[in-house]
């Protein structure tokens, strides 16, 4: 596996030493020593291009200071640029003697020829081995000090404020954490110790070069240009790719770097590049050198450290691959960009012939095995933001995971017949081989914290904030990732609000006529099964369920139904209130509703004017004493009590056979009372110990028996993360007495919003027990 890194060390010191990990190996060619890095090929845009090459690198080697013309340069840039000083190799890129003291080597006699010294004197000239004070001089290494909460920075005279080291890793898949401590002790203790997320997710395409800008711009790749490690302008009718010269065009690269947002607002940066042909261990032993070296330069307390990846992995072989020949008569026309997408373009861009949209309806669902699903790229899912930018092809090819996509045969083995890959990235960033990691460590983050999954355009914003800077227009939402810093520096605010949430007038319904032929899989049977069931359940507890009233389908205004929605922050219903239209209708939690349970929505141009917010009830005591799995911190649910959940703490599920279905008699819920808490859903076994995750995040492996407790309005989502791991799994939701309902539930929380509209919270707050239903890939 080729991993690329990339480091950056952002200071608002006016001197700014660095101490650097330096690339083994002998020099290579210019277009091969930094194709794997897109925030590099940005200096562009802040150094020269020096011809001349006077000068020297001795004690100048890997400088972050300009060196202006004539002199040449010894930053790592220069091999790509070809505007090294003639001893660069020389100075810089020392290999002899390693990179860590050994025993023998302590108290050496200097010699110049060593990558890092062990002599007595190499403190003072600073330019000791990482390990120098903890083999030679007694220290305890990094690794094995106990995990410290750095509550407030500790750094030497000349640091306004703590520096950020980035580190990202190419194709870092998050679960890769997984191998834990045995194989990468040090990337664990970052995260063990610091803030971390289970994942990261990348933007689509997967690819290095959009993701490393994205990282660094806070940009789609639509908005920053960079659509993918290869790509046409039509604009300048240019190609770009990662080996080529014209990536070091500024033109491609739209956006603000954080690099220039920090040289702009007079903060110190540079960039840093060297490639690992190797595994997890090796990447491991650069980071455990890294906080080594910190602390011997006593700057353990004073850096945030932010290890990211750019995406996953997933496995891939050329023996999967499809071929447009396959599908189309004629592919000398086409100009395909091959591998884990497809982008289609004409290869004369004057053919007045080339048709997009026949293309994509000739490559739709032509075989009933076809790994690849064609797009307009104006039709492509919004989520993935990839359509608005003129470098993406009109045509795009989403490809299932482990697949490829080729214009021909021969195009897909091209080394003598032979595959030259086993694993790719690529594909959409919603599949768990995608995602990366992120772990945040320093003065500045929380302690042994984990935070939700989130976006990478998110972190520009973070990095921003850390260094006091103003960040630059951007994707990212300001203040989202506030819970992963001690001491959050931007507040959003929310505005005020124009007018009283009080009712002002009739709302109309819309026609349902859309105009189409489609067949209405909402039938009528659904509503009535629904409120069958509520109403047994009404009249046989007795119990005032948090259950959705919606207007009649023939009533198109519901001021003269006499219906009101009220909104609580703990549930969400509609009561009915008295004719009058002129008399305040009731905001009580408490009446009975078994008159009139569920009907069919109606869709409406706008939410209900008339909604009004009430507290949550008290909860209703009750005489069970059976205990619930899931509770809070202030009060322990039992089975039958109406409760709203707060937070959810592990427990164990004790008594469920793993034969067959079995009732659990969970406590019921009015409704989760923030969406926080709907991901507080945990996982259990029947093993010692307790298993809990996100419902979306947990990998599951075979073997283990698992429950899932996931709220209604993330059970689809469930389904899909259970199928697509192949995993058996009793899943617990609410339920009404009969299950007869739960086929329809599934297709309500997967069909369109306008065919569900308020029945969604129907569903999600009339949950009155749970059911363990038995699934099975």
């Amino acid at each position: 596996m080729q991993v690329f890194s990339v480091l950056y060390l952002l200071s608002r010191s006016p001197v700014c030493e660095a101490y650097v990990v330096r690339r083994s190996g002998k020099a290579r060619s210019s277009d091969e020593s930094f194709s794997g890095c897109g925030f590099i090929l940005l200096y562009t845009r802040i150094f020269f291009c020096i011809s001349s090459l006077s000068g020297s690198c001795k004690n100048r080697c890997f400088e972050l200071v300009e060196s202006e013309p004539p002199n040449c340069r010894c930053d790592n840039l220069c091999k790509t640029y070809n505007t090294c000083c003639s001893d660069f190799d020389e100075h810089c890129l020392k290999t002899a003697g390693d990179f860590e003291c050994s025993k023998d080597r302590c108290g050496e006699t200097r010699n110049e020829q060593h990558a890092c010294h062990c002599s007595e004197d190499c403190m003072a000239k600073g330019d000791c081995c990482t390990n120098y004070r903890s083999l030679c001089k007694g220290d305890v290494p990094w690794l094995q000090e106990e995990c410290e909460e750095i509550k407030n920075h500790e750094c030497p005279a000349g640091f306004v404020r703590p520096p950020i080291i980035m580190l990202s890793v190419d194709g870092f898949r998050a679960s890769y954490m997984k191998r834990g401590s045995m194989v990468i002790p040090n990337i664990e203790k970052l995260r063990s110790c610091g803030t971390h997320a289970p994942y990261m997710r990348p933007m689509y395409p997967t690819k290095t070069y959009p993701n490393l800008y994205t990282i660094a711009t806070g940009l789609y790749p639509e908005s920053h240009g960079i659509v993918g490690n290869s790509m046409h302008d039509p604009g300048f009718d240019a190609n770009f790719n990662i080996r080529g010269k014209e990536k070091l065009n500024h033109r491609w690269w739209g956006g603000q770097p954080i690099w220039i947002t920090a040289v702009k607002q007079g903060v110190k940066a540079g960039t840093f590049f060297w490639p690992l042909d190797s595994a997890l261990k090796d990447i491991d032993k650069v980071i455990g050198q890294l906080m080594n070296g910190l602390k011997q330069m006593k700057l353990h307390r004073c850096v945030n450290i932010i290890l990211v990846g750019d995406h996953g992995m997933e496995e891939a072989h050329c023996d999967r691959t499809e071929f447009l020949s396959s599908y189309m008569s004629n592919t000398e026309d086409i100009i395909l960009i091959p591998g884990s997408l497809g982008r289609i373009r004409a290869r004369n861009s004057n053919n007045s012939k080339y048709d997009a949209k026949a293309i994509v309806a000739n490559l739709t669902c032509k075989k009933p095995d076809q790994h690849f699903k064609p797009y307009l790229k104006q039709h492509l899912p919004k989520r993935l933001h990839y359509a608005n930018n003129h470098r993406i092809e009109e045509v795009h090819l989403m490809v299932e995971r482990k697949w490829h996509i080729a214009r021909k045969l021969y195009e897909s083995k091209r080394n003598h017949g032979k595959c030259g890959f086993a694993g790719d990235h690529g594909y959409d960033n919603k599949i768990n081989s995608m995602q990366t990691i992120f772990l945040g460590y320093g003065p500045s983050f929380k302690f042994k914290t984990k935070i939700p999954p989130f976006e990478n355009i998110e972190l520009y914003n973070v990095m921003c904030d850390l260094l006091g800077l103003k960040p630059a227009p951007n994707n990212g939402t300001h203040g989202s990732l506030n819970q992963l810093l001690r001491a959050p520096v931007y507040i959003p605010s929310m505005p005020e609000e124009v007018c009283k949430p009080n009712p002002v007038g009739p709302v109309t319904a819309l026609n349902d006529d859309l105009g189409c032929t489609c067949e209405d899989k909402v039938s009528n049977r659904v509503f009535l099964d629904l409120n069958k069931s509520c109403r047994t359940v009404c009249l046989s507890r007795n119990l005032s369920l948090p259950v959705v009233l919606l207007p009649d389908r023939g009533n198109t205004q519901l001021g003269r139904t006499g219906t009101q929605l009220v909104v609580g922050p703990a549930q969400v219903r509609i009561s009915p209130s008295e004719p009058s239209r002129t008399e305040q209708a009731s905001t009580s939690p408490h009446g009975q509703h078994c008159n009139r349970c569920v009907h069919q929505p109606t869709r409406w141009s706008t939410f209900p004017s008339n909604v009004v917010t009430h507290p949550p009830p008290p909860p209703l005591e009750s005489e069970a004493s059976e205990v619930a799995l899931c509770h809070s911190h202030s009060w322990s649910a039992q089975a039958g009590s109406r409760r709203v959940v707060t937070s959810c703490a592990p427990g164990r599920m004790e008594t469920p056979s793993p034969d067959g279905p079995a009732d659990f008699k969970l406590f019921q819920v009015e409704l989760f009372a923030s969406p926080e808490t709907s991901h507080c859903q945990l996982f259990y076994s029947l093993i010692e110990g307790t298993l809990s995750s996100d419902a979306l995040a947990h990998s599951w492996s075979w073997g283990l028996r698992k429950y899932a407790f996931p709220p209604v309005s993330l059970l689809a989502q469930t389904l899909c993360k259970i199928r697509e791991d192949e995993e058996q799994v009793l899943l617990v939701v609410p339920y009404w007495p009969t299950l007869t309902w739960f086929p329809e539930l599934f297709f309500l929380v997967t069909a369109p919003l306008w065919q569900i509209h308020q029945s969604r919270a129907v569903l999600s707050t009339a949950g009155v027990g749970a059911k363990a239903v038995s699934l099975h890939p």
